[in-house]
């Protein structure tokens, strides 16, 4: 019983890392100050989230960040470009 409650005990642990470790569902791969390209995983993608992450680094150089485009899904992540205007 107890060796059940231990392994129940470890494996629970062993999952909650598994979720303080996940990524975001999206990457920066480019950011100049001119424009921003974030690659983004399409299952995990908010585009409130995208824009948030734009604007942020647009604000830095006193600029809006304005959606451009939004590549191909090759079934990888998929690259959102952003201008910063």
């Amino acid at each position: 019983m107890i060796r059940r409650v231990l392994a129940l005990g470890f494996a629970a642990l062993g999952l909650s890392g598994c979720a303080l470790n996940a990524s975001p569902g999206y990457e920066v791969r480019d950011a100049t100050p001119t424009g921003i390209t974030i690659l983004a995983d399409p299952a995990l993608r908010s585009t409130d989230e995208l824009q948030q992450v734009a604007q942020s680094h647009c604000t830095e150089y006193g600029r809006k960040a304005v959606e451009q485009s939004v590549g191909a899904n090759t079934g990888g992540r998929v690259p959102v470009d952003f201008a910063c205007q």
